[in-house]
């Protein structure tokens, strides 16, 4: 994939909107010209790494993409409502957990896997029926963070408590 830089930063913008606690609408979104580019298009292309990065990106046993980047990218191509097309690249990924809120006021947390301790998921009866929750994340010496409605929650702390493990 031969993407320019300013294209890579509206991707990530993009992915970054999946997990967004109060996420606007996709008439709103299309206010964006980026967004409104994708929703003309009728689909959201994701670059992902060559190869598997634990629990960010797996090949599933169907062969199909899978992990944290493929749950994040769904979930903003059902926002959109468009078709999701994923584009292997060769890059690779830190083993990093990466939440950002915010367009205008920014809030980012990083923590390395390494020093997860604990992730704890709270879900609500409709956030149950719905799969749905908040998630906490503890970190040796990092503070605790929540990220607050993202979709799959006991999936997502699958996902790190495996990878810190097995690092």
């Amino acid at each position: 994939m031969n993407a320019r830089p300013s294209r890579m930063w509206g991707m990530g913008a993009l992915l970054a909107l999946a997990i967004l606690p109060q996420a606007p609408s996709a008439a709103t979104l299309s206010s964006f010209p980026d967004i409104r580019q994708v929703q003309e298009r009728g689909a959201l292309r994701v670059g992902l790494v060559a190869k598997d990065v634990p629990p960010l990106l797996v090949t599933g046993s169907d062969g199909q993409p899978a992990g944290i980047e493929v749950a994040m990218a769904n979930g903003l191509a059902r926002r959109l409502q468009v078709k999701l097309q994923f584009v292997r690249t060769a890059a690779t990924h830190d083993a990093l957990v990466v939440h950002k809120t915010g367009f205008i006021k920014r809030r980012t947390f990083e923590m390395s896997l390494d020093k997860v301790e604990s992730v704890d998921v709270n879900q609500s009866i409709p956030g149950r029926l719905m799969n749905y929750g908040n998630l906490t994340i503890q970190g040796v010496g990092e503070g605790t963070e929540t990220i607050s409605t993202i979709s799959s929650p006991l999936a997502f702390r699958n996902a790190i408590t495996t990878r810190s493990v097995g690092t």
